[in-house]
Parts: structure tokens; sequence; C-alpha cells
């Protein structure tokens, strides 16, 4: 099975061809191995830039959180605290 999956298909039709009576094995070929062609070594200082992406922060004084996108210029826990009525506006704290 190997044999007839790696053959072309001009070795496939010389084998119909010289299948006379005779088993297909006894008169095919295989083909000859494949020669492995080392690649080179990837160069280890070729690194990729970091892409660094400053996302607007939370309204709140002294929160670094990122901002709830509809979070009302809040992250999530002080847009929940806004919500809550227990904080003022975003506007307010700018």
């Amino acid at each position: 099975v190997d044999v007839l999956k790696n053959a072309t298909l001009e070795e496939m039709l010389e084998m119909q061809r010289n299948v006379d009576g005779k088993s297909a094995r006894a008169t095919f070929t295989p083909p000859a191995p494949k020669v492995h062609v080392e690649q080179p070594a990837p160069v280890a200082s070729r690194k990729k830039k970091r892409v660094v992406k400053n996302y607007p922060k939370c309204a709140y004084p002294g929160c670094d959180k990122n901002r709830f996108p509809r979070g009302k210029g809040f992250c999530g826990e002080h847009w929940r605290a806004w919500q809550a009525g227990q904080i003022k506006d975003a506007e307010d704290y700018r």
C-alpha cells in the first residue's frame, strides 16, 4: 500500500502495462528514497517587537484598572457602584 501511495502516475501506468498474469509487486521497482535537506537554523536575534496598547483608565481617583466599554468612564467595579448610587458621575472626577 505504501508503494502505491508514493508512486507517480507514470509509474502506475507502467506497472499496469507490465501486469500480464504476474503479480504487480514483482514488476514494480519502488522509487528511490527522498534525500532530506536540512534547513538553516533560525536566527535568535530576530524577535518580534511587542506592541504596547494603552487603554483608557477608570475615571475614579486612584483606580488603575482599564475602563469598562459600556461603563460610562468607569471600570466594571466602579460602574456597579455608580449604578447603585454610591459614587458620583465620571465627569465629576475629571
